[in-house]
């Protein structure tokens, strides 16, 4: 299983007093890997107790499960679950032990589950900002600490908040009571003066008031003058009153703008500490002023997305604003300092694009071909984020332009990954072609990580796949790279080809880990020069298993062609379910492009499972090189692991397994002066209901099949055709020879030759044996009139047998004149006249050939026409030899010609 959510915790659910059973929507592979959180309604947190508060339920579901509590939940309580993965490894794996994918896949998923845990945790805790130094953390909690000691103190403010708010509201008031009392008391020393008065008050009062005079005036306030604020003198006598730009500088604080004009009117000469853009949207940040010549940077940046110069001296030459986003330096030596900003004016989005859509109901065609068209050639790759990108027009794929998504798919083209909804039935994406023919003057193209869809009928009885064209066509060009790309669901995949109509071929082609599963081609190539890696391209039923498709993919489907290719380097190649797993065809001239067929192919692995043919060959001149075959056909119908229709053609297998063929696994038929080398051969389930060709079928006299060791197969019919079969079968002879002398019998009856261990041998349908045997038999009794005769018993049947009887028969071991007869078949055939001697000494040699029609067993026999009257004796050192020398129609071995 996998962990397909990052969904690390369910709730808070309310208690209403009934409820027992709650959701959980995560996976867990353990029912104590889940922690139960009851809250109370003063905050007061208990966590539950397996079994005894709870018992879980749906244990590894990816989807999570349920709670029962063992009471209800009550009101004004709260119930939270989150993921408790112990923090251990316990898996062990040997060192090349046994690999079991479950075992890893699950500790995988339990360190998955454990990220999900600390990220759960993580969103909880206080955090400071990324561009902060981790050295002021300290700082931050001591701020807190000192904070939580004068806790009182505050509490203090909070409980009198109202006087508070008075003082604040009356403080013009209070600074300008001085003053109003120095004021008071010059009214009043005038007014005593004034009075032609006597009397010790009087004279008391204007003394009172010159004194308070003298005490107002000592404060030295200046005049009250509008939005300006109180900044004490250099010399600590007396206050000025300073503009707000005056005390802004003073504290150096920045000045906050709401936009950007904002920024350029601000008066340089004072507010020159700082800006800060509060109301304009994702312009909004930090600025300082520099009063370098930045005039060059004002002119590159017409945007100001980083440089701003002031309105007084629009240039930048006399400086400039210049967004401060947080300073990074680089981890290699001679680092230089670069601004948040600039690092991420590096990377550039789809999203940069005003009007994306990533639902897949717009069309973005127009944005994506202006993005793509943006980027080449700026050394930037284009990053494809997740979502659906409907396309309903065919993409122009320019040089120089890299293309980058999250990540390849699965079945399931989800949220997490990009995807291209191809929703129009043309070319999807389209490679301009280079101008220099031999790749010289191309620039390299690369698509990582993204995945493509189409849209296809429902499934149904007759389905057929819409004529879309080719997800991907490179034509024309050189060094492209597709790698980690998902094709769903594409009539027709990827073609990599020349341009006919400018003469441009196509070379250095890298595709690796491709997966899909295309409906009529997967990749085709032609016209493919100066090398191409593929590796990793696994064609499966990724959209769908439905009956109806395999039936149709069967039928018309094509996993790899390749035709006029020099040098095409596969690595691991998997196809399922198509009519043909690889073709190597005949490409015909177009226009000037020249035709032929593929040079030097080496593949790594092929798999074709489920397939009609593995190999079909009908290109001339091709040379190719397996390490690995295997062709898995389908459990009915008419299937073949591989064919070859060319001429002159080269084939070259380490190791080829076939299974499920009920036709040849290798049928050579149709050209002539082909080479087809095999090292290692298995098969299974080969030929199972015997109707169908030999396993090894080679047609033509010039077409030869060399099996460097004999193969280990499981087919009825092993070797068939007109065609050279060399094989470690053809070298091996079989041989039957008495260590001492036999007693046969007095009888009229076929005897066997040799004693019943070893009297029987069994030969292969459909093949062509050699066989040379040599009999000694005498007899010292018996005068009754016979003749004597060879023969073969056993099961097989024959096409032909032809062989050569040499015979001599004296009376005793002397000698005597030879006779020769020319026998046809394997029944009796006589090689003496009757005779009535009481002794008798037969030698008889035998040689020939027979071709077996139906496998069998052959017995070595000869028979008396009479019971001569005494038994006979076959003699030590009696032999017979037989070997395979080629398939039951074969006309040579070698390069006859």
């Amino acid at each position: 299983m996998t962990i397909p959510s990052a969904t690390n915790r369910s709730g808070p659910y309310n208690g209403n007093g009934v409820t027992t059973v709650f959701d959980y929507d995560f996976k867990i592979s353990n029912e104590n890997h889940i922690k139960a959180i009851r809250t109370d309604a003063d905050g007061t947190e208990t966590i539950l107790a397996i079994d005894a508060d709870y018992v879980v339920s749906d244990v590894g579901n990816p989807a999570g499960g349920q709670v029962a509590l063992t009471a209800p939940l009550a009101v004004g309580k709260t119930l939270l679950f989150l993921l408790n993965v112990p923090f251990t490894q316990e898996t062990d794996l040997e060192n090349q032990g046994p690999y079991y994918a479950e075992t890893v896949e699950a500790a995988l998923d339990l360190a998955a589950q454990r990220d999900l845990q600390l990220q759960e945790q993580i969103s909880r805790a206080v955090m400071i900002p990324a561009s902060e130094d981790a050295a002021q953390l300290n700082g931050l909690v001591n701020d807190i600490l000192r904070l939580a000691d004068s806790a009182d103190n505050i509490d203090t403010v909070a409980d009198n908040i109202d006087a508070v708010n008075d003082a604040s509201d009356n403080m013009a008031a209070i600074i300008a009571a001085p003053a109003q009392a120095a004021a008071a008391a010059a009214s009043a020393a005038a007014a005593a003066a004034d009075r032609v008065q006597t009397g010790l008050d009087r004279t008391a009062a204007a003394g009172s008031a010159a004194a308070a005079a003298a005490s107002a005036a000592s404060i030295n306030l200046p005049a009250i003058v509008a939005d300006t604020m109180l900044v004490a003198n250099p010399a600590g006598t007396g206050y000025l009153a300073k503009a707000k730009a005056d005390v802004r500088n003073f504290l150096a604080i920045p000045v906050l703008c709401a936009d950007v004009a904002a920024v350029q009117a601000l008066d340089i000469t004072k507010d020159n500490k700082g800006a800060i853009i509060w109301n304009a949207g994702l312009r909004n940040g930090r600025l300082n002023w520099s009063s370098a010549n930045l005039s060059a940077q004002v002119t590159a940046d017409p945007n100001q997305y980083t440089y701003i110069a002031p309105a007084s001296a629009p240039t930048g030459a006399s400086g400039a604003w210049v967004y401060d986003s947080g300073l990074f330096v680089g981890q290699f030596p001679t680092p230089a300092i670069r601004s948040e900003r600039s690092k991420m004016q590096d990377y550039c989005d789809l999203r940069d694009w005003n009007g994306l859509d990533l639902t897949g109901v717009n069309d973005n065609a127009t944005l994506m071909q202006a993005a793509m068209n943006a980027v080449a050639g700026t050394g930037n790759a284009l990053n494809v984020p997740a979502g659906t990108i409907a396309l309903g027009s065919q993409m122009t794929w320019p040089a120089a332009c890299h293309i980058k998504g999250p990540g390849q798919a699965g079945r399931e083209l989800n949220g997490a990954f990009a995807r291209f909804h191809i929703a129009h039935t043309g070319i999807g994406f389209k490679t301009t072609s280079e101008s220099i023919s031999d790749g010289a003057g191309s620039s390299a193209r690369s698509m990582k990580g993204v995945n493509f869809k189409r849209t296809q009928p429902a499934l149904g009885v007759g389905w057929a796949p819409t004529a879309h064209g080719y997800d991907v066509q490179i034509i024309g060009c050189y060094d492209v790279a597709v790698e980690d790309c998902m094709f769903l669901n594409p009539t027709n995949m990827l073609q990599i080809v020349g341009d006919a109509a400018t003469s441009r071929g196509a070379g250095r082609v890298t595709l690796r880990n491709l997966k899909g599963q295309p409906f009529r081609k997967g990749i085709d190539a032609t016209n493919v020069y100066d090398g191409c890696f593929f590796d990793a391209i696994h064609l499966w039923p990724f959209w769908s298993f439905d009956a109806n498709v395999t039936a149709d993919m069967q039928a018309n489907a094509t996993a790899f062609n390749f035709g006029r290719c020099d040098n095409l380097d596969l690595g691991r190649m998997f196809a399922y379910g198509y009519q043909l797993g690889m073709g190597v065809y005949q490409q015909a001239v177009v226009g000037a492009m020249p035709g032929g067929s593929c040079n030097y192919l080496g593949c790594d692995t092929m798999y074709t499972d489920g397939c009609t043919t593995g190999l079909l060959v009908t290109g001339d001149n091709v040379d190719l090189s397996f390490n690995r075959f295997i062709q898995a056909g389908m459990t009915s119908g008419p299937t073949q692991s591989m064919r070859f229709f060319g001429n002159n053609g080269r084939a070259f297998f380490s190791r080829l397994s076939a299974i499920r063929s009920n036709s040849s696994a290798i049928y050579i038929d149709g050209g002539v002066g082909n080479l087809v080398t095999v090292v290692d051969y298995d098969s299974l389930s080969i030929d199972a209901d015997a109707t169908g060709d030999a396993e090894f079928l080679v047609v033509g006299a010039t077409n030869t099949l060399r099996l460097m060791n004999p193969p280990k197969t499981s087919a009825a019919t092993k070797y068939g055709g007109s065609g050279t079969i060399v094989t470690g079968d053809f070298d091996t002879g079989y041989r039957s020879v008495l260590s001492a002398d036999r007693a046969g019998a007095d009888v009229a009856t076929a005897q066997n030759v040799f004693a019943a261990t070893e009297d029987t041998i069994t030969l292969l349908a459909g093949t062509t044996y050699e066989f040379e045997a040599q009999y000694m038999i005498s007899r010292a009794a018996g005068t009754t009139s016979h003749t004597f005769a060879t023969l073969f018993g056993g099961t097989a049947t024959f096409t032909s047998i032809d062989y050569l009887a040499e015979i001599v028969n004296p009376t005793g071991n002397v000698l005597a004149n030879q006779q020769s007869l020319h026998a046809t078949a394997a029944t009796a055939t006589v090689l003496t006249a009757a005779n009535t001697s009481a002794t008798e000494y037969i030698s008889v040699k035998l040689k020939g050939e027979m071709r077996v029609n139906a496998a069998g067993t052959v017995i070595p026999q000869f028979q008396y026409s009479a019971a001569p009257g005494g038994a006979p004796t076959i003699k030590r050192n009696s032999f017979f030899n037989i070997k395979p020398v080629g398939a039951g129609a074969m006309v040579k071995n070698g390069p006859w010609s």
